[in-house]
């Protein structure tokens, strides 16, 4: 019986604008139950929480969920702000469109880059599928002040702030075009 079903959706990475929508099960034709999110709801400043529907909220009493990153006030002050940035749909289209320049740059960097496999991802949450050494390429990149990390051993993850710009952009396609060759 599917109405028995809890759907839960994990947006700690992908959520609070990463994606482009507040949160990115927003992308798709469906309403999760719970949502579980952290990182970004306070800028960085450690905090996470839940939101839950009415269906499945009466199972959480006071003490059936803890949060080794719960509000404090220098995290609610945080979130507080993170909340009414991102709430702003001139913001979240901003990431949706640094997000499509990041992929079209990404883009164009594959086909002159036989070393490139794929890119896959949305908004500013991509990653780029090699032939070679990720490692090597990490370490390059970070020797030239791009700040990237790998996801598995074949996979470079960009994940940009939420303000980053097209010329920052530019830059980092610029250092990413000397790494892989």
């Amino acid at each position: 019986d599917l109405e028995n079903i809890v759907l839960i959706f994990d947006e700690v990475q992908c959520g609070i604008g990463r994606s482009g929508h507040f949160f990115a099960y927003q992308h798709y034709n469906l309403k999760p139950d719970i949502v579980a999110f952290a990182k970004g709801v306070a800028g960085g400043v450690p905090m996470g929480g839940i939101i839950a529907n009415n269906k499945v909220s009466s199972a959480f009493t006071p003490g059936t969920h803890a949060s080794t990153f719960g509000a404090n006030p220098l995290a609610t002050a945080a979130s507080c702000y993170v909340l009414k940035k991102i709430g702003d749909p001139a913001f979240l289209k901003n990431v949706s469109e640094m997000g499509l320049y990041l992929r079209n740059g990404l883009e164009k960097l594959r086909s002159s880059c036989t070393q490139i496999v794929d890119i896959r991802g949305m908004g500013l949450m991509l990653g780029i599928e090699i032939k070679g050494d990720v490692g090597q390429i990490v370490n390059q990149a970070m020797n030239k002040g791009l700040l990237i990390v790998g996801a598995g051993n074949a996979t470079i993850r960009l994940v940009p702030p939420l303000i980053v710009t097209k010329d920052e952009i530019d830059q980092a396609i610029f250092i990413l075009k000397s790494c892989i060759h």
